[in-house]
């Protein structure tokens, strides 16, 4: 085969493979929506800034993250029907799961439909806290 031919069937193999890729990408788009606020569970003031992220569970995997505005609200769009974990996390503050209650606990997933909009998904963030001194 010439070096011509070669590159011909190549470019052709990596084409079908990015046609392939964004089919998938496309089919994986969702069109559920959640949203809620973090609030700090000291004070009950919003949290800005603290960090939300949504991971599917099962094949595939991916998810999406994002961050509170100034009043705490957060919204994660364009998700696929499925199975996520959500997780919240702010320096300075605990890092929670959805479904959580106690620290080392175990979140609970939370199932979207297709479209679905879950409204209300809060978080209480407590500080963490230090402990330091000397033994004699």
């Amino acid at each position: 085969m010439t070096a011509k031919r070669l590159l011909m069937l190549g470019l052709a193999g990596w084409m079908a493979g990015t046609l392939a890729a964004s089919a998938h990408a496309a089919q994986q788009a969702g069109t559920a929506v959640i949203r809620g606020r973090v609030f700090a569970a000291d004070t009950n003031r919003p949290l800005g800034r603290a960090r939300v992220s949504v991971t599917a569970l099962g094949p595939g995997g991916g998810g999406q993250a994002t961050s509170t505005d100034a009043d705490g609200r957060y919204e994660i769009k364009e998700l696929p029907a499925g199975r996520y974990t959500i997780t919240v996390n702010r320096s300075g503050y605990l890092r929670l799961a959805y479904g959580q209650r106690r620290p080392l606990e175990q979140g609970k997933p939370l199932q979207v439909a297709d479209k679905e909009v879950l409204s209300n998904i809060d978080f209480l963030l407590p500080r963490l806290s230090l402990i330091s001194g000397r033994i004699r």
